[in-house]
C-alpha cells in the first residue's frame, strides 16, 4: 500500500497526508450524511477485498527468488 500511496502522490510525503486526511475525512462525512450509501460503498470494498484475498489463497502468488533480496 505505501509504494501505491507513494506513485500516485508523485513521492511527494506532504501530498500523501494530505490524500489520507480526504479520504478519512469524506468517509466520515459519508457516513454521517449517508449512512446507507456509505454502507454499500463499504460492503463492495469489502467484498472486492475478500474476493481477491481468496483468489491470492487459492492459487497462490508466485514471486521470483530474486524478490527476496530486496525484502
Amino acid at each position: 500500500f505505501s509504494g501505491f500511496l507513494a506513485k500516485t502522490s508523485f513521492e511527494f510525503y506532504p501530498a500523501q497526508i494530505f490524500h489520507l486526511m480526504m479520504f478519512f475525512g469524506s468517509a466520515v462525512v459519508l457516513t454521517r450524511y449517508e449512512p446507507l450509501e456509505a454502507a454499500y460503498i463499504y460492503a463492495g470494498l469489502f467484498t472486492g477485498l475478500s474476493l481477491i484475498t481468496l483468489q491470492v489463497l487459492k492459487l497462490g502468488v508466485t514471486i521470483p527468488p530474486r524478490t527476496f533480496i530486496f525484502a
